[in-house]
């Protein structure tokens, strides 16, 4: 058993999560420069838009007909759209956050350890406090996800995915809508697992170096 969560501290740790963040990392500056000629668009146009008087002197209102030609005159509309479609799909929407970009990149690496969720399941007995039993209910799950077309989101914990997960489990536009993106899902469920060992909620029943601490503790 211990040999098995070595195993996957190391290919979480080191091998999937450190190639992620760095290739995330890398995305972030791909996209700066884009993300630099998009804001540069929007706060022209928002420069007009504030410069622009809501009345004339003679009391009329402006129309949003006469706004948006006075932006026009700087920044075309056309141009304008899609520096907002680049600002939306390079800054984190509500439910994101700054771990968007790895996470995506994290997701890609499915085939490492599809097969290995498995093992990992019928390999070691999992305990945990009260913190970590939603991750191992979760995970003893993944199994009988895994080898399936489609997964509902009825079928999975939403609580365990939060942040940037949300969009990459739920709104993956290639995967029918109502089901989740299994293999995002996946990751998400290992990365808790990852963090709840190390932080000892989860443990192996058994286990020396990954065993319950608060047993250790009364030995």
């Amino acid at each position: 058993m211990d040999d098995a969560l070595d195993l996957l501290d190391v290919l979480m740790g080191s091998r999937l999560l450190a190639r992620a963040e760095r290739l995330g990392r890398e995305e972030k500056l791909k996209n700066l420069p884009k993300l630099k000629k998009a804001a540069g668009r929007v706060a022209k146009a928002v420069e007009v838009l504030l410069d622009t008087a809501p009345a004339t002197t003679e009391g009329e209102v402006v129309s949003v007909l006469a706004a948006w030609e006075a932006i026009e005159k700087v920044v075309p509309r056309a141009k304008l759209a899609e520096a907002l479609a680049t600002i939306a799909e390079c800054v984190p929407d509500r439910d994101g956050d700054e771990d968007a970009e790895w996470r995506a990149a994290l997701a890609s690496r499915y085939g490492t350890v599809r097969g290995f969720i498995r093992l990992l399941v019928d390999t070691v007995d999992f305990g945990a406090v009260q913190a970590g039993a939603p991750v191992v209910k979760a995970l003893k799950q993944l199994p009988h996800l895994v080898g399936r077309r489609k997964v509902a989101a009825t079928e999975v914990d939403q609580a365990l995915v939060t942040g940037s997960w949300r969009r990459l489990v739920f709104a993956n536009p290639e995967v029918e809508p109502g089901c989740v993106e299994k293999a995002a899902y996946s990751f998400c469920v290992l990365e808790h697992l990852h963090r709840a060992l190390r932080r000892r909620d989860v443990f192996a029943r058994g286990g020396d170096r990954w065993g319950d601490a608060g047993q250790a503790a009364d030995r």
